[in-house]
């Protein structure tokens, strides 16, 4: 099947998430993209949640784990009794990764750093594939079952099965000694399948556990893969059926975004001005406290909000600015303009806008790297410091 669509047929995602702001992000994210169709239905407590799944069948869940009513794992574990057979992906903080990691060992298919999202086109190209990919991997794990129960001695149904998969499958005796690697695994592991039968897959195997393991491309390239492993019957002796999903790719972003937005948080600390990250739709996905006060309100009534809803751009007369901003996130690079700031005496003083737009690199949902390059975010500082000519 191809990863990018379920059987012809609309995903039905379950997105349990409080913040709303956020929610309408997620939701925008998962319906942006040709090829992947679904429908999402959100709700904001664990109870709201545990009334659906008893309604209806859900291909996914998205699950946070700082609801109001249920933090934490319990919540994993009720979406799990209720709806055994979904696959569940939590999402939590950028502070509470090894938490997400406990559920992915107690269950779920994987995990998203809530920050994740926001409107970059490589974020959300993840989220998307992180869904495609637990339909994928619990279809098939179902389908594995099926056929090991059915198949006994019929090897050959078997073999076509797992040389189907998307995901890197092996066969692994007693030993650790792999005596079957389908064609995703030589891909993942760069080593053709026939050369690996005999030698060591050289991670420990834990039955029934998925665990993230570190392993070695020929090239020497270390790579992040999600180990599952369950017992099987390989021609007549005891041995191991091991799947392999690469993470690399998801997890250095992660490291890299979780950086990012820690220097975004000192910055907002110490430069004395308005400071707001935006998405590449112009989404505000972080703001600093002089941002919101411009609004006369928080940080948390601030995100989610176009900003062409909020001071000083809801001001401006025509859309120039905006527009300026809509490329700026499309092309990279840096732009400066000025701008007159109404201060909640009615006083116009003329700011200076700096905005600079990091690059992100190509979408992941295309392996050709043909999409053109998006945006991971745009961060723009209104500077009052230095004088500046009046606009």
């Amino acid at each position: 099947m191809n990863p990018n669509q379920t059987d012809g047929e609309p995903a039905a995602v379950l997105l349990v998430l409080h913040a709303k702001g956020y929610a309408g992000l997620m939701d925008q994210a998962l319906k942006c993209r040709p090829g992947f169709v679904c429908h999402v239905e959100q709700v904001g407590k664990l109870s709201q949640a545990l009334e659906c799944l008893a309604k209806q069948t859900f291909s996914v869940v998205l699950l946070d784990l700082e609801l109001p009513d249920c933090p934490g794992l319990e919540a994993l574990k009720q979406i799990r009794i209720r709806a055994p057979g979904v696959p569940v992906i939590v999402l939590a903080g950028a502070e509470d990764e090894d938490l997400a990691v406990r559920a992915v060992k107690e269950g779920a298919q994987d995990y998203l750093v809530k920050w994740q999202r926001g409107g970059s086109p490589q974020l959300q190209s993840l989220m998307r594939q992180a869904v495609r990919y637990a339909i994928e991997r619990h279809r098939t794990a179902a389908q594995l079952e099926e056929s090991l129960f059915l198949l006994g001695a019929s090897e050959a149904q078997f073999r076509t099965l797992i040389e189907r998969n998307a995901d890197a499958v092996l066969v692994v005796d007693k030993e650790g000694m792999v005596q079957f690697a389908n064609p995703a695994a030589a891909k993942l592991l760069g080593c053709p399948a026939d050369q690996m039968l005999g030698r060591s897959l050289g991670v420990p195997i834990v039955e029934s556990e998925a665990t993230e393991v570190d392993v070695m491309h020929e090239d020497g390239t270390a790579l992040v893969a999600e180990l599952r492993v369950v017992p099987i019957e390989w021609k007549g002796t005891e041995a191991y059926l091991a799947s392999l999903h690469d993470v690399s790719r998801c997890r250095q972003l992660e490291r890299e975004t979780t950086a990012f937005h820690r220097l975004l948080e000192v910055a907002f600390g110490v430069i004395p001005c308005p400071v707001v990250v935006l998405d590449a739709g112009l989404n505000v996905l972080r703001a600093s406290s002089h941002f919101a006060e411009l609004q006369g309100g928080g940080t948390a009534e601030v995100v989610a909000r176009p900003l062409e809803t909020l001071k000083p751009f809801s001001q401006l007369s025509d859309g120039q600015v905006i527009g300026k901003l809509r490329t700026l996130a499309q092309t990279g690079g840096h732009w400066e303009t000025e701008l007159p700031l109404a201060g909640p005496s009615g006083v116009t003083t003329p700011v200076r806008l700096h905005a600079h737009a990091f690059s992100s690199g190509f979408e992941a949902d295309d392996p050709s790297g043909s999409q053109p390059e998006g945006t991971a975010c745009l961060v723009v500082v209104l500077d009052h410091r230095k004088p500046a000519k009046q606009v």
